[in-house]
Parts: structure tokens; C-alpha cells; sequence
């Protein structure tokens, strides 16, 4: 966890609250998978300029797959990143109201990344470049978001 005072646990559910960033990621501590699925509960108390982000296949800051809740902007978006560059992009605007939980999975099924908010698949992006695979995590800026059990398979 980058700034551990950024986070509380409670009841299966991990908070992050920062008025700038703050990121918690499961590495070392579960060494990924690459055709798999990543999914959580995420929560976003809203504001401005405020951002809620799933981590999936997490190597390291500058390779992985981040999906973004906007709360303020009523848009999902999901960005491939290969050494910092973005390599994918795709987004979905859909209204997300504050203190609202929403059931969010990332999955790899050997050919594309698929987002699923609420049990309904809602972006196919095919990946930019290499897959491979790795941790999860979540990040928070500028509002307070809850995550509740992240599930890995």
C-alpha cells in the first residue's frame, strides 16, 4: 500500500480516502494470473475531479490495465498500459451516482479485456500489445472509494 494512512479496513471492505492519490496493490502477496478476472464491489463518495480505479494485470506503476470510475462524469474507462504508455483505450458513459455500489469485473479471456458493471458485459477492448498477466489493486483521488472483497480467478 503506498501511503498506508490513506487506508482502513473494515468488514471485508478496503476504503482509500486522499485528496491527491493513493494506491494499494496486491504485490508481492499474490503473484497474478493472465486469463483470469479480477471483480469487486467499487464505491465512489463522489466530489469534483474526484476517480475510483480496479487494477488488473498489475506488473508494476507503468504496466498494467486500470479501469477508471468518473463519478462526475458518468464514464467507466479502461486503459492498457505498456511501459507508461497507454497501448488501449476504451470508455463507457453511463450514469454513477455517489455512494452507490457497483459490482465491476475486469476479465482476460486469451484475446480481449471485457468490463462487466452490474452483470452486463459493457466494453470489449482488444489489448495493445503483449498480455501478461499480473496482481490487482485499486487507486483513489480527490474522493473517498471503497472496495469490498476483490475476487481473482
Amino acid at each position: 500500500i503506498k501511503n498506508t494512512s490513506d487506508w482502513t479496513e473494515s468488514n471485508d471492505a478496503l476504503t482509500g480516502s486522499n485528496t491527491r492519490k493513493t494506491e494499494a496493490h496486491a504485490i508481492p502477496a499474490f503473484a497474478g494470473c493472465t486469463v483470469c478476472y479480477g471483480e469487486t464491489i467499487m464505491r465512489s463518495a463522489g466530489g469534483a475531479f474526484n476517480r475510483v480505479w480496479l487494477l488488473f494485470h498489475v506488473q508494476d506503476k507503468n504496466n498494467l490495465v486500470e479501469l477508471m470510475m468518473d463519478e462526475q462524469r458518468d464514464r467507466w474507462v479502461l486503459k492498457h498500459r505498456i511501459n507508461k504508455t497507454v497501448v488501449a483505450k476504451q470508455k463507457f458513459v453511463s450514469p454513477i451516482d455517489p455512494n452507490n455500489d457497483y459490482l465491476v469485473r475486469i476479465r482476460y479471456d486469451g484475446t480481449n479485456y471485457i468490463v462487466t458493471i452490474n452483470g452486463v458485459d459493457q466494453i470489449i477492448m482488444n489489448p495493445g500489445g503483449t498480455v501478461n498477466g499480473g496482481s490487482v489493486g485499486f487507486k483513489v483521488k480527490a474522493t473517498t472509494g471503497t472496495f469490498q472483497s476483490i475476487n481473482v480467478n
